[in-house]
């Protein structure tokens, strides 16, 4: 079971793939737990 972001991206990337044109996604992930808002690090780019 995907989460959101894999959902969203699965969405977007079906979506562009339609125009025929190159396309740059980008995202950021925060994560908030105990009211604390941190940076997830560690992500690497996939082309």
């Amino acid at each position: 079971l995907a989460g959101i972001m894999q959902r969203t991206f699965a969405w977007l990337l079906d979506r562009v793939q339609h125009l025929g044109a190159p396309v740059t996604l980008r995202a950021s992930y925060l994560e908030i737990y105990n009211e604390q808002v941190s940076a997830v690090e560690g992500a690497q780019p996939t082309p």
